[in-house]
């Protein structure tokens, strides 16, 4: 910081013992302020972008276990990956669980549909199997048993599967329960609704809307309409958006979202050549199965 000291309208800088004279020292007070607060901006910055991309864990570390369960939650935690993605369903008796599909089937091989089940019945089936005999036994998760061991320091991405009724409304009441602050906690879904009710009820946390992107290899361009996924993602007070990626991502396409003020993500990235591509654009987090893996391989500067 620079220290000054009026001296007959002269203001002297202790740190290089110049003398600066001003026309009056309401004049000299303004400008030292600005150069104060100029100086600020700039460290501010600097922090900001040597932060990096964020590498994400999707549904844990999920290419070495099995997803949405706190075996992969915990190696993510261990490996010391940027944060965790996690998907949330709501039960029959209100409950909010942790599970991708809205039902078992496909992780437990018993099919049970989330919103017509308690979490007593969902927990009593075996959703770690699947993936080896080394995770037999592993529960389906509540949402409150994942926000109790996160890290003091833990990043979650909560993924809203649909605007459930109440939903949204469960998870802001857990979230606050728990004490997890904006810096702990994202929120995204598909259902601009869904991103609105989360930004209604918590307006200080951030939201991101999800999206498909696909490239017409025929047309040669996006199927897409951006401009529209643009006005969807502000309509919902969503603070970004978080897309599907691909080699077809360039620099206009990160610019068109940037522009109108929004934060750019994507997903879900396993190859380290994608994640270079994702890296070098500037994206502000990349989702992966092998979130450690692309950090290490990748590196995190923008």
């Amino acid at each position: 910081m620079f220290r000054t000291e009026c001296f007959d309208r002269k203001w002297i800088c202790k740190n290089s013992g110049r003398a600066v004279c001003y026309r009056t020292t309401q004049t000299g007070r303004l400008l030292v302020m600005k150069t104060l607060i100029l100086s600020f901006a700039a460290m501010l910055l600097c922090f900001v972008c040597s932060a990096g991309v964020l590498y994400i864990s999707h549904r844990g570390e999920s290419a070495d276990a099995p997803e949405n369960t706190m075996a992969a939650f915990r190696l993510a935690w261990e490996r010391g990956t940027d944060g965790i993605e996690c998907d949330v369903h709501r039960t029959a008796d209100g409950e909010v669980v942790v599970i991708h599909d809205g039902d078992t089937g496909r992780v437990a091989g018993t099919k049970l549909p989330v919103a017509r089940s308690s979490a007593e019945e969902l927990r009593k089936l075996d959703v770690g199997s699947f993936r080896g005999r080394q995770f037999a036994g592993e529960k389906l998760p509540l949402f409150s048993e994942l926000l109790t061991a996160m890290p003091g320091k833990g990043l979650v991405y909560i993924e809203l599967k649909d605007r459930e009724p109440g939903l949204a409304e469960a998870v802001a009441a857990l979230v606050r329960r728990h004490g997890k602050g904006p810096e702990q906690v994202r929120f995204i879904s598909f259902h601009a609704d869904a991103v609105r009710a989360m930004k209604e009820l918590l307006p200080e946390y951030r939201a991101y809307f999800l999206a498909g992107l696909s490239w017409d290899a025929e047309k040669k361009r996006l199927k897409q309409d951006l401009d529209e996924m643009v006005k969807t993602a502000k309509e919902a007070k969503a603070d970004g958006v978080d897309l599907s990626f691909g080699m077809f991502w360039d620099e206009a396409l990160v610019k068109k979202f940037r522009d109108a003020g929004l934060e750019v993500h994507c997903w879900t990235v396993d190859d380290p050549v994608l994640a270079e591509h994702a890296r070098k654009l500037g994206v502000d987090s990349i989702t992966s199965n092998r979130a450690r893996f692309l950090m290490d391989r990748v590196g995190k500067t923008k």
